[in-house]
């Protein structure tokens, strides 16, 4: 009879201590899962070449996570250290919710090394400003609008087509309603809403101005002694078929392809989020651009029209102050 035996030198096994299916192979997987990594916040890595001993590991912060000592050139806890605080007599530092844990970035962080935002901070005091100044804005077209319908007899109201005078400051007020709209934080639907006021307030308000001043380029250009009447009704009639066009085509943007909430970036990976902007908004825009234009076009024409109480003067002023501010937004969105 005879006997062999084999010596094995387990001081130079090394054993895995992390979940099943981390990374490496190893001869023994029956250590699996006893690491002490706090799961919370880290993940456990093995670490080979330290032999057959506990803590051949390291916890690694999971993404979303930072480690505490930013200055450290190590990112990782040490997986003797937990295992020697783990079994000391007094087992406090272990057991202290703090202690070997990672902490979490900030809001929108996919990934960082310490505690910088990655999202753009909102001047929260600036925009409650601009708010009550458009809340402030929308109150006076109100009281406006009650005054002319108070005194829509008197002449000079009554000169300047009082119906179309309330139109106006409707559009007015739709298009400051936007500004309360982008108040909070972007949504899907406040984006769709957001459009739906901007183009309505701007096909009230500013073809309405158009309609009245081109009612004064007709009058102007006539020759002949025969007198045209044009009345608010038959203005009323050249304006429906044009909020009928905005109607549509914002039904099929709201439908087929509506605004919704995208991140972007700014120098230095700063996110923030904003509306989207598509071919939809780029044919709007060309469409309202051509409109501004045949505007500043009539109020060229009607420059030497006599009109009762300058309307004509003032209404081309806002026409051309209009377009000056339209372009600057659109070069400002867009440059």
């Amino acid at each position: 009879m005879g006997m062999t035996t084999i010596d094995i030198a387990l001081t130079n096994v090394d054993i895995n201590q992390c979940d099943k299916g981390s990374e490496g192979k190893f001869q023994f997987e029956i250590f699996a899962g006893t690491h002490r990594c706090k799961n919370e916040t880290t993940q456990c890595l093995p670490v080979t070449g330290l032999g057959f001993r506990a803590g051949s590991y390291k916890c690694v912060c999971r993404p979303g996570y930072y480690f505490p000592n930013v200055t450290s050139h190590a990112k990782y806890f040490n997986g003797s250290e937990i295992e020697a605080a783990a079994v000391e007599p007094s087992h406090r530092y272990y057991s202290n919710p703090d202690s070997f844990q990672c902490i979490k970035c900030q809001p929108g962080c996919d990934a960082c090394v310490d505690d910088s935002p990655c999202i753009v901070t909102l001047n929260w005091p600036l925009r409650r400003a601009l708010m009550g100044l458009t809340v402030v804005t929308i109150l006076a077209a109100i009281g406006i609008s009650a005054f002319i319908l108070y005194f829509r007899e008197l002449k000079v109201v009554k000169t300047a087509s009082p119906h179309f005078l309330v139109i106006i400051l409707a559009g007015c007020m739709l298009s400051y309603s936007e500004i309360l709209v982008l108040y909070p934080e972007p949504q899907n639907t406040l984006c769709i809403v957001r459009l739906w006021f901007r183009h309505i307030g701007f096909g009230l308000g500013f073809t309405s101005l158009l309609l009245k001043t081109w009612r004064i380029s007709v009058i102007f250009r006539v020759k002949s002694a025969q007198k045209i009447k044009l009345t608010d009704r038959h203005l009323l009639q050249r304006l429906a078929p044009i909020l009928a066009l905005y109607v549509v085509y914002l039904l099929a943007w709201s439908l087929a392809g509506p605004s919704h909430v995208v991140e972007m970036k700014m120098p230095g990976d700063l996110k923030f989020h904003e509306c989207s902007f598509d071919w939809w908004d780029h044919a709007i825009l060309i469409f309202e651009t051509l409109f501004l234009f045949w505007g500043i076009h009539l109020c060229y024409n009607v420059r030497k029209a006599p009109s009762a109480f300058n309307e004509s003067k003032f209404i081309s002023w806002s026409i051309y102050n209009l377009t000056v501010v339209t372009f600057f937004l659109k070069i400002t969105r867009y440059g």
